[in-house]
């Protein structure tokens, strides 16, 4: 018998056995995703790995267009106002509207690596070609001067240790280094090759995701009114998803051009005070400045050590420089451009770091500070709605004193509640 026959009573207790069927389902499976979490951590972090490998194009796609959306809503709504007057069919203008937006995009994101690779890339080699030419003469003048300044007996005894240590390390330890470095060299080949082949396949996803973001967003809040049945409850998880995304975007683009700036001044300046490597450092100080609070250090110390080969006067200059450079960027450049995108305090920006980057790495540090304020954002909501269910205000300035805000009565309540 077909659906359409049955009577409203029982296409109601269809629908709820299939909702109670996927929810049985859902907790199965986390709870079996739980247990072998803890029993055996290796074997599910090890699937999980090979699933985001075998999924890297598709990943990388993702990331790709969701950096270049910005550029397509950007071209998309003057080209909607263009096409509409144009064509009576106002289908047809937004489909061609929609396919041009994405051409744009993507071409401004090849022009822009474009640009990259032919101008940064050429200079960075010619820095790191000739700090390979001067390196050596640079060391041997340092030796020279720490020879000067050690006695003779003490650098014979330092002269014999070395010489131990190396006749040790090239009888016991060298074919080791060689098989690692070999091993090293390999997947460093391989790696190059991986990343070319995803981010070209990336390239040709992000094209499907941008023309059908569209569809993915009608498909998604299907599925959640599928599994939730009251519309407020799906209404409140858009609400998250859309409040999730303006918060990484605002986040990662505000990041990126602000450390765009940022490796600009770093370049002029190096410039007028004519130091070496002024390209090279200036990449390395903007690159680093996306992490939030721990990237300037992280791109200072290389920095310095560099310019402290050439020079430790000019080492001296432009510490001072990155010094003054990073304050500016933290109190002035820095919140007029991020405009407080994160929504949490300074405190929290540098638990997230600590905390992804430890279990991530470098992505954990980029991201790690937009993911937990979206974290963030869903606790306080939860947290919200549970007070004004219980009656308490939401204003932070009335829980300075709870004994002065709040009646003793309620206090009473509120304890015999719980």
């Amino acid at each position: 018998m077909k659906f359409k026959n049955f009577s409203e009573e029982r296409k109601e207790l269809i629908f709820k056995c299939r909702t109670y069927g996927i929810t049985v389902f859902l907790v199965l499976a986390a709870s079996i995703t739980f247990y072998f979490l803890i029993e055996e951590p290796s074997n599910v972090w090890g699937f999980v790995n090979r699933i985001i490998a075998v999924l890297s194009p598709i990943i990388t796609g993702f990331v790709i267009a969701f950096i270049l959306n910005p550029i397509m809503v950007f071209c998309q709504k003057p080209l909607d106002r263009f096409f509409t007057k144009k064509i009576r069919k106002k289908e047809t203008a937004l489909k061609i509207s929609k396919y041009l937006s994405v051409t744009v995009a993507m071409l401004a994101g090849l022009a822009i690596i474009a640009v990259t690779v032919s101008l940064i890339i050429p200079n960075l080699v010619n820095s790191i070609t000739q700090l390979a030419k001067i390196l050596p003469d640079q060391v041997q003048g340092w030796l020279d001067w720490i020879s000067k300044k050690i006695p003779d007996s003490a650098l014979a005894n330092i002269e014999d240790k070395i010489v131990k240590y190396v006749n040790n390390w090239v009888s016991t330890d060298l074919l080791k280094s060689v098989d690692t470095a070999a091993g090293y060299f390999a997947s460093g080949v391989m790696g190059v090759y991986n990343f070319f082949i995803n981010f070209t396949v990336g390239l040709v996803v992000a094209v499907y995701v941008l023309s059908s973001k569209d569809y993915f967003k009608r498909s998604t809040q299907k599925f959640l009114c599928l599994i939730f049945k009251k519309k407020s409850t799906v209404i409140e998880i858009v609400k998250v998803a859309k409040d999730s995304h303006r918060t990484f975007t605002g986040f990662i683009v505000g990041k990126l051009v602000d450390s765009l700036i940022i490796g600009i001044m770093c370049f002029i300046f190096m410039l007028i005070v004519k130091m070496p490597y002024a390209l090279l450092i200036s990449f390395i100080v903007g690159i680093t400045n996306i992490i939030p609070f721990f990237g300037p250090f992280i791109g200072a110390v290389p920095s310095v050590l560099l310019l402290l080969l050439e020079s430790p006067w000019q080492a001296v200059i432009f510490t001072v420089f990155v010094i003054i450079l990073q304050q500016f960027d933290g109190n002035i450049l820095g919140p007029r451009i991020l405009k407080d995108s994160l929504g949490i305090s300074s405190f929290w920006v540098v638990f997230s770091i600590m905390l992804f980057g430890g279990l991530y790495g470098l992505v954990g540090m980029l991201i790690g500070a937009p993911l937990f304020a979206v974290i963030y954002n869903i606790v306080c909501r939860l947290c919200n709605r549970k007070l004004l269910q219980k009656g308490y205000s939401l204003k932070d300035e009335d829980y300075l004193d709870i004994t002065k805000s709040v009646k003793a009565d309620d206090i009473e309540k509120s304890e015999s509640d719980t």
